[in-house]
């Protein structure tokens, strides 16, 4: 099972309804509607249905389930700026947003409840983008969207650290397969403390895949076993023995393994691209849908907004998927997906850095804290999923209890939180042994 998701909604309920429109003219004999109900596990028998000409068919999936994607947070290749930065300022996190129609009656109460709320607030603009609720003078907008706009059964979140996805790929470079099926928590704690150590690291990774040579791969192998951690105890450093390892095996000028990903040699069609968090966050929000709804492949359909430099991409990497790229200014429920991704990564970033600062118990500093704890009340746990270092995929589950309405101004010291934030550690830790990664 996907960390943070559990198939609390599994429907056994499969089935296409094949609507025949009624006639006219000379087909008048055939005077009535015709609904037959077909199970979806054998849809060619579709293509036996013998009608008139005349008549139309219409077809409609009864639990066809449409998905409104959009993103929020420097989208694109994770790779290192004219500056040297990985990430621009308030961008490490990178948030796709999905709302969730169950069926085409869902789909049209949704579009109705978000116009209803833009006409509220007079939105005139083309379209409300997410930045807007944002601002200090809509706070009163803002709140309403949280507590009126987000429910735990029309959105869905990915949020990925782009610094730990990087520490993936690296993690993925230097052990096997196996080292995760065997031990996952051994795993994922070493990855998540890989995350903490200096952007310098990520870097010079990114430097070598865009080299691209086995002399740059070398040159990276033997930086990450010099290399002087601070989040690693001394004889527990899986990368750094893993590095001594491999420099060990592969002796000088023999060639190195390829990266995960290497760039211009196949991994995507343009060779120019490589490491496209974009991609990796959409097909995991999918396989998150479908165990969560019981859902398979023909089921859904996806509507992500434009981006028209990575479109092939997508369309290349999920063949198969029912999927359509549109523009945010002619799909309202794609401006929804926006104010959804905008708030969540905002929110979530600004609370971070407060917590980051050790300033979460200052009374001016906890507006991030609050807005976070009502979203993630509001969208639930089960409806998000972290893409991150364990201790930041706590912090929101943590925060949302701390910071309810209903907890007591007396309990907000670290004392108490840091009890409530190592109690849900432990669920978390649980729920990665939990997993299946024995999977393709």
């Amino acid at each position: 099972m996907r960390e943070g998701v559990a198939p609390d909604f599994v429907s056994s309920q499969k089935s296409t309804i094949v609507v025949i429109s009624q006639p006219s003219g000379k087909d008048k004999a055939f005077n009535s509607t015709c609904v037959l109900l077909i199970r979806a596990a054998d849809p060619t028998i579709l293509s036996t249905i013998a009608m008139p000409d005349s008549r139309k068919l219409s077809f409609y999936i009864e639990k066809c389930m449409k998905i409104y994607f959009d993103e929020s947070g420097q989208t694109g290749c994770v790779v290192p700026n004219k500056n040297g930065d990985l990430y621009r300022k308030n961008q490490r996190f990178f948030v796709l947003a999905g709302i969730v129609c169950q069926d085409e009656e869902d789909e049209q109460k949704l579009i109705k409840k978000y116009r209803t709320f833009l006409e509220k607030y007079e939105v005139d603009s083309a379209e409300l983008k997410g930045t807007e609720l944002l601002k200090t003078e809509n706070e009163k907008m803002l709140d309403d969207f949280i507590e009126n706009m987000l429910d735990d059964k029309h959105m869905y979140i990915c949020c990925y650290d782009k610094i730990f996805y990087l520490a993936s790929m690296i993690s993925t470079y230097f052990f096997d397969r196996q080292t995760m099926i065997d031990d996952p928590l051994l795993y994922f704690t070493q990855q998540s403390a890989l995350t903490r150590e200096e952007q310098r690291i990520f870097v010079e990774f990114c430097k070598a895949v865009e080299i691209g040579t086995s002399e740059a791969r070398r040159k990276f192998v033997q930086f990450m076993a010099a290399y002087p951690y601070e989040k690693f105890d001394v004889n527990n450093n899986l990368y750094r023995i893993a590095a001594n390892v491999m420099l060990e095996v592969f002796d000088e000028g023999e060639e190195l393994p390829e990266f995960p990903l290497p760039k211009g040699k196949g991994a995507y069609l343009n060779d120019n691209i490589t490491h496209l968090i974009n991609l990796n966050a959409l097909g995991e929000s999918l396989l998150a849908l479908r165990i969560i709804y019981g859902k398979k492949q023909d089921d859904m359909e996806i509507c992500h907004n434009h981006i028209i430099e990575f479109e092939n991409e997508f369309l290349d990497t999920m063949k198969g998927e029912h999927i359509r790229f549109a523009d945010s200014k002619s799909e309202i429920l794609i401006q929804y997906a926006d104010n959804v991704a905008s708030v969540f990564r905002r929110i979530y970033t600004e609370t971070t850095e407060v917590f980051g600062k050790c300033e979460q118990w200052e009374d001016n500093k906890q507006f991030y804290p609050r807005k976070l704890s009502r979203v993630m009340q509001k969208i639930t746990e089960r409806n998000i999923k972290f893409v991150n270092a364990i201790s930041d995929w706590v912090l929101p589950i943590a925060v949302a209890v701390q910071f309810d309405k209903k907890t007591p101004k007396v309990a907000y010291n670290n004392t108490d939180f840091m009890k409530l934030f190592l109690l849900i550690k432990e669920r978390v830790l649980e729920n990665i042994v939990s997993m299946d990664y024995d999977v393709d």
